[in-house]
C-alpha cells in the first residue's frame, strides 16, 4: 500500500506571526534547507523513525520558526524557535509507522519569517515492511478447464499483539469457495480458495477480510483465473477475405484458416467439417501429430453458389467436447 499525505500549506494571517517587522525588512533572514527530502530506506512497520532536517539561516536577521505543521497525527515535530544569522538548527520529525506499509511519505510544512520563503515543505519517506503479511498476496488459477484447483494463502503477524481476522465476503458468487481457519490462535491464519467453475473461460474478483490491526482493518485479496479449454480453435471467429489479390476479389474468391489444438496433450482427431455446400472447400494439415491441425477454408461466391454459412462446425474425437462451432463471415 502506498500512502501519500497532502502537505498542509496554510496561509499566514495578516495579524499573525508571519507579519514582518521593520528589522526583518531591513535585515531579512534567509532560510535554506540543503536536503528537504530524507529517504529512511527499508524499515519494519511499528518502528518509530526520526528524520532531522538541517535549516540554515543565511541572512542577516534572526530566523523565527512560528510553527511546523505535520500532515498526520503519526508525526511529531521538534524544532528551535529561533536561528541566529549564519546559524543552523534542526527540525526533527518523529514518525510512528504503525498502520503503514509499502512506500510511505510523511510531510511537514515549516512556517517562518523569511519573506521570500514563508513556508518550507519537508518530506521523509520509507519503504515499510508490513507487520501483517499475506503469502502469497493474491490467488491466481491458471490450468485446464475441469481441473481441481485450490490455493492457500498464509496470513500472519510479526507484532506483539494478537491478530484477529474474519472472512467478510467476496464478489465472485458461485465461482469460488472460500474458507478461513486459524493455524495458531492470534498469530497465523490459512485462507483456502477453491475454483468451482468447470468450463473454459476467465474471471477476476476480490475476497474481503477484516482485522483488528491498525491500518489493516480491511484486507482485499485479488483473485484471477484463466481456465483453458482442453481443445481450442484459433481464432474464435473466422473472417474470410481476398487478401492482397485484386483478381481474387473480382472473382469472388475468399480464404482463411483455423488452428485446432489440444491443450491437454490427449489424442486429437478431426472427424468432420461442415456444413457441406457448393463453393465452400477446405483442407486439413497436421501441425503437431495428434495434437494440432490447420484447417484452410476457401469460399467462391460464383453466380450459382449459395451465400457462405454463418458458422463452421468441426467434429472431433472427444467425448468431453461437442462439435467446435466457429462463426464465419466475409470481408
Amino acid at each position: 500500500m502506498v500512502v501519500f499525505f497532502s502537505c498542509l500549506l496554510l496561509g499566514l494571517s495578516a495579524n499573525g506571526p508571519g507579519v514582518a517587522n521593520a528589522t526583518d525588512v531591513q535585515y531579512p533572514p534567509i532560510a535554506e534547507v540543503p536536503n528537504a527530502v530524507i529517504d529512511l530506506g527499508k524499515v519494519e512497520e511499528g518502528d518509530v523513525l526520526t528524520a532531522c532536517f538541517v535549516l540554515h539561516n543565511a541572512g542577516k536577521g534572526a530566523l523565527h520558526i512560528h510553527n511546523v505543521k505535520t500532515a498526520c497525527d503519526c508525526t511529531n515535530a521538534d524544532y528551535p524557535p529561533d536561528i541566529a544569522p549564519d546559524g543552523r538548527g534542526e527540525i526533527c520529525l518523529s514518525i510512528n509507522t504503525l498502520g503503514f506499509h509499502g512506500l510511505s511519505k510523511f510531510k511537514a510544512a515549516v512556517y517562518c519569517n523569511d519573506p521570500s520563503r514563508p513556508v518550507i515543505p519537508l518530506q521523509a519517506r520509507a519503504q515499510i515492511a508490513p507487520m501483517v503479511t499475506l503469502t502469497p498476496e493474491r490467488v491466481f488459477f491458471k490450468a485446464m478447464a475441469g481441473s481441481e484447483l485450490r490455493q492457500e494463502i498464509r496470513m500472519e503477524t510479526k507484532g506483539p499483539r494478537p491478530l484477529n481476522v474474519r472472512l467478510e465476503s467476496h464478489d465472485l458468487g458461485e465461482k469460488i469457495a472460500v474458507d478461513l481457519v486459524p493455524i495458531t490462535a492470534g498469530r497465523q491464519y490459512r485462507l483456502t480458495v477453491r475454483n468451482r467453475i468447470l468450463t473454459a473461460g476467465s474471471y477476476r474478483g476480490r475476497i474481503f477480510l477484516s482485522s483488528d490491526h491498525p491500518g489493516r482493518e480491511r484486507i482485499v485479496v485479488p483473485v484471477f483465473a484463466t481456465l483453458t479449454p482442453t481443445v481450442a480453435v484459433y481464432p474464435s471467429r473466422l473472417v474470410l477475405d481476398t487478401g492482397r489479390c485484386p483478381a481474387c476479389r473480382a472473382k469472388g474468391l475468399y480464404k482463411g484458416h483455423l488452428i485446432i489444438r489440444a491443450h491437454d496433450r490427449k489424442l486429437l482427431r478431426i472427424l468432420s467439417v461442415g456444413p457441406e455446400q457448393p463453393g465452400l472447400t477446405w483442407t486439413i494439415k497436421t501441425m503437431l501429430p495428434d495434437e494440432a491441425f490447420r484447417l484452410d477454408i476457401r469460399y467462391s461466391s460464383a453466380a450459382d453458389a449459395p451465400p457462405p454459412p454463418s458458422k463452421m462446425e468441426i467434429g472431433i474425437n472427444r467425448t468431453d467436447r461437442e462439435a467446435l462451432v466457429v462463426p464465419l463471415s466475409l470481408k
